[in-house]
Formats: C-alpha cells, structure tokens, sequence
C-alpha cells in the first residue's frame, strides 16, 4: 500500500529533526526524502515490535544513534539501502 502522510512541520521542528536524521547540530532543514526516510524507519520499528511495547523503545536507537539504514537489523550504507534489500541479499550471498 502506498500512502500519502500530510505532515505539516514549523521551521523550528525541521530543524530539530534534521538534527536527529543527522546525529549532530547543525542549521539544516529536514527535507521531504529525509522525512520520507524517518517515517519509514519509524513504520519498520513499530512492525518489528510485539504488540504492547512501550512507544519509548520505538524511537530510542533514532533518539541515541541517528538515522541509519538497516536490512534484516544489519546497518548498511545509503547507498545500498537504496538499491533494495534484493540486491543486498544477493550481494551477501556472492560474498559468502
């Protein structure tokens, strides 16, 4: 399913979330893809949880690590994450 999140955000909460997406302080504004990607961080945490588990555990490796991009709870570079998880398996295959 592929839906459409109005989110409306003052210059101040772009700025803190940049912040976040970037694990340091600087002046930046989030961008749309960068809000894109914490929102699809955000979705994958809450589907990998149990049901009841606290909403702090959701956003506490963002709070503490920054945005980072994983497959199966494997980090791995931007680059590859925008290749696909398809492409990364494979890769992980011919290097094993």
């Amino acid at each position: 399913m592929k839906s459409n999140v109005a989110i409306e955000l003052t210059d101040d909460q772009r700025s803190h979330l940049s912040n976040i997406y970037h694990n340091q302080k600087n002046k930046k504004l989030l961008t749309r893809k960068e809000l894109n990607d914490l929102v699809h961080l955000m979705v994958n945490d809450l589907i990998n949880l149990d049901v009841g588990t606290p909403k702090t555990k959701v956003t506490q490796r963002i709070a503490t690590e920054g945005f980072t991009y994983r497959f199966n709870g494997e980090e791995v570079t931007a680059e590859e994450y925008q290749m696909g998880i398809h492409a990364w398996l494979k890769s992980k295959r011919e290097n094993s």
